[in-house]
């Protein structure tokens, strides 16, 4: 299989390639398989990209699916077609318009996602918007000082959860149905329904509780 190194302006054709270098200005004509894909300059897709690595410390933007093992963001990223993939890690800054199905989520940047499917997602970072999100462990656990804070924005926020586990803090979360979980501080859950034990901290707020007689 090919590689291609672009550090200009150039095109990536349709085809079958083992390792693509962009740090000027890429854009990649029709659907893709590569081995690995490194963009550290400027990278735009309209088709489907099936690779085993993609490493984005520059800008991107696919139009199409993505089919990928795993995935590092450092950069930023916007994502307008569904994403598969083993290990999603965000470091940069991420939008994705459709669903998103993961073995593993680690956020620690921004990220916009409308509906998340994942074994695990763990997000340390208070820069989140997730519209639905279906997981069996959730772990929110903000770190360090968050410039959003600033200007209002001091917790992430989810639509609707499904977990069979949650830890989090600084959360605000319209709907959430879990088995088991802890809701930390500066949280604001609209309704809560659990199945088996739940411990709310004192500076959480719940404003409906509801014990259920059946897991989710």
């Amino acid at each position: 299989m090919n590689n291609i190194k672009i550090t200009g302006a150039g095109k990536v054709f349709e085809g079958q390639y083992d390792l693509i270098h962009i740090s000027g200005a890429g854009s990649i004509i029709g659907n893709i398989k590569a081995n690995e894909i490194k963009c550290a300059g400027s990278l735009s897709a309209k088709n489907n990209i099936d690779c085993n690595k993609i490493n984005v410390s520059g800008a991107c933007n696919i139009q199409g699916d993505l089919i990928c093992e795993n995935v590092k963001i450092s950069g930023s990223a916007s994502l307008n077609g569904t994403v598969k993939a083993e290990e999603f890690v965000i470091a940069g800054s991420i939008r994705v318009e459709k669903e998103i199905e993961a073995e593993n989520i680690y956020v620690n940047g921004s990220a916009t996602f409308k509906n998340v499917n994942v074994d695990k997602i763990v997000i340390k970072s208070k820069s989140f918007e997730i519209n639905e999100l279906y997981a069996d462990r959730v772990e929110i656990i903000p770190e360090g000082f968050n410039l959003k804070s600033l200007f209002g924005k001091s917790s992430g926020s989810i639509g609707r959860c499904e977990c069979t586990y949650i830890e989090a803090s600084n959360l605000k979360c319209e709907k959430l149905y879990i088995n088991n979980g802890v809701i930390g501080p500066k949280c604001e859950i609209d309704y809560l329904e659990y199945s088996g034990i739940v411990d709310i901290h004192q500076d959480a707020i719940v404003k409906e509780l509801i014990k259920s007689q059946i897991s989710k």
